[in-house]
């Protein structure tokens, strides 16, 4: 029996029969008493040193311990991507490295030992998946970000589970198509449609590769606009105001000195109508921004009535003669390519409206419900759901007030409607579980995806590189341990089912005792005046 051995011995019989004499102690555990007395000191030593000590060397106390070094290395070292040396620290800072090797040599073995289990559940899970033989629909994300490799990211839309998130040498067609296939067979999804960026190898990899739609994306096509016509605007208006500024300036030097101020004034007053309209061209671009993120709906915000592709093509294409119209001085000289770039995206941006119409035909016939119901269905619940949806995922201010605005009236209308009171509870649960499922259908951008890729930079930079096998576990994380305000993970989102506690499971695998702490050699300091001895 080793050393912690017979302390863990001697306390446990102290703890089960209390206060004992050395030769009491002795009987009961089966060792010298002169070993017993030298423990004992040793045990007292510690608890003035460290007052903690007696739950460490406890039991309980002892498996508590290791599940905090695994949380601390699961949600700091990986899932936070600090470094070795600062978890080393911590654990040092509560004076743990008595009890367990805390070194960065020790955490950087233990971090590699848990991302092959974290593997390992995943591979499990996968094939619990499919084994189950099902074949899901999913509304899939593709982009790219860049870091030593690129980085192929594909998500569905609607639970955020990541379908394939792998380095990549390049990012042809075919390197797209030989990941994608594999990932979507692996798990049994199919893709209803892609919405992604402009990239020739996107739209090939959707019309082609898998054979669904693919959608533009809102939110790259009104940045493309925001990073021209924005950016020139402000640039532009930043330069007379700071003209505008100059020459009050001067106009109080000159007044200062009593000299002729008739040329300043008139000054003034021509780059004070140059800011005016400036700033009326910044406010109608950003306006019109908005008006466009408010058309491409399946319902009208003024007053939540159902629109078609048409429709919502029309108001694009009044918003782009907005664009047109403004001072051609004020924009890039690639401000045309960008509207006409824009333009050439709103027939693919409207055609998500008609689509998703059709989707709820195709939901709404399995319920079986007469016409009435089948209207107030369409015409009053799901508009409500649909905008509370929307009022939940949108930040920007001013779209969430009209959101929540166009929330307050299509809800005012299902009260007033007469069908509504006829509604059991049961049944009004049924249809919100239903309408709720078709709002979050209607996906129009890629800022989850966007968003996800910034959290993969922080990560890249933290720790100075992403190495392979560590963004396969980052992948496992987010899709089986990150969770929603609603306590859900994408995985649980996604298939419809529970899944084990990620770090539970991990816990429960890793090797159970934890590498004890070394005996730290003592230094051996240099003395000159010590000479070696020679032999004669």
């Amino acid at each position: 029996m080793n050393l912690r051995g017979r302390c863990q011995q001697i306390c446990k019989v102290l703890r089960e029969l209390g206060p004992q004499s050395i030769r009491k102690l002795a009987a009961a555990t089966g060792l010298p008493k002169s070993s017993v007395e030298r423990h004992c000191k040793g045990l007292q030593e510690r608890a003035q040193q460290v007052p903690e000590a007696e739950l460490w060397e406890q039991e309980r106390g002892a498996q508590w311990r290791r599940v905090l070094v695994l949380a601390v290395v699961f949600v700091f070292g990986l899932k936070g991507g600090m470094g070795a040396e600062r978890m080393s620290e911590f654990f040092h800072r509560v004076r743990l490295e008595r009890y367990l090797a805390v070194s960065p040599s020790a955490l950087r073995s233990l971090r590699t030992q848990m991302e092959t289990v974290i593997l390992a559940y995943q591979a499990e899970q996968e094939q619990r998946l499919g084994q189950a033989g099902r074949r899901l629909e999913i509304i899939a994300d593709a982009d790219e970000t860049f870091f030593d490799d690129v980085v192929l990211v594909m998500m569905d839309l609607v639970s955020g589970y990541l379908v394939l998130e792998e380095a990549a040498d390049n990012r042809t067609y075919d390197t797209w198509q030989e990941r994608v296939q594999a990932a979507v067979k692996r798990v049994g999804l199919e893709l209803r449609y892609i919405v992604s960026d402009r990239a020739k190898a996107l739209i090939k990899l959707a019309l082609k590769g898998l054979g669904c739609p693919s959608v533009p994306d809102l939110f790259h096509a009104l940045r493309d606009l925001a990073k021209v016509l924005g950016v020139s605007l402000s640039l532009k208006l930043a330069q007379v105001e700071e003209k505008l500024t100059h020459a009050q300036q001067q106009l109080s030097v000159v007044e200062a000195k009593g000299h002729d101020t008739h040329v300043q004034p008139r000054l003034l007053a021509h780059l004070s109508a140059q800011a005016e309209v400036l700033r009326a061209d910044q406010a109608t671009y950003q306006s019109t921004l908005q008006q466009a993120s408010q058309a491409v709906h399946p319902f009208t915000v003024a007053e939540s009535k159902a629109q078609s592709s048409a429709q919502v093509e029309s108001q694009l294409q009044q918003m782009v003669a907005t664009l047109d119209t403004l001072h051609a001085s004020y924009t890039a000289r690639d401000n045309q390519a960008a509207v006409l770039k824009f333009k050439r995206q709103i027939p693919g941006i409207a055609a998500l409206v008609d689509a998703w119409w059709l989707g709820v035909e195709h939901r709404i016939a399995p319920l079986a419900l007469d016409e009435p119901t089948q209207r107030w269905l369409q015409q009053q619940l799901l508009p409500v759901v649909y905008w509370q949806t929307q009022v939940e995922k949108t930040k920007t201010p001013a779209l969430k007030a009209a959101y929540q605005q166009a929330f307050r009236q299509a809800q005012a209308a299902l009260l007033q409607h007469p069908l509504t009171a006829t509604v059991t509870p049961s049944e009004f649960e049924i249809y919100s579980a239903w309408a709720s499922d078709l709002a979050g259908q209607f996906q129009r951008a890629s800022s989850a995806v966007e968003g996800r890729n910034g959290y993969l930079s922080q990560l890249n930079h933290c720790a100075r590189g992403t190495p392979p096998q560590r963004l396969k576990v980052m992948t496992v994380i987010h899709n089986f341990d990150l969770k929603r305000t609603d306590g859900t993970t994408a995985a649980e989102r996604l298939f419809k089912t529970s899944f084990p506690d990620l770090f539970d499971w991990m816990v429960e695998r890793m090797a159970a005792p934890l590498p004890v702490p070394r005996k730290p050699r003592a230094p051996v300091k240099f003395n000159p005046l010590k000479l070696l001895t020679v032999p004669a």
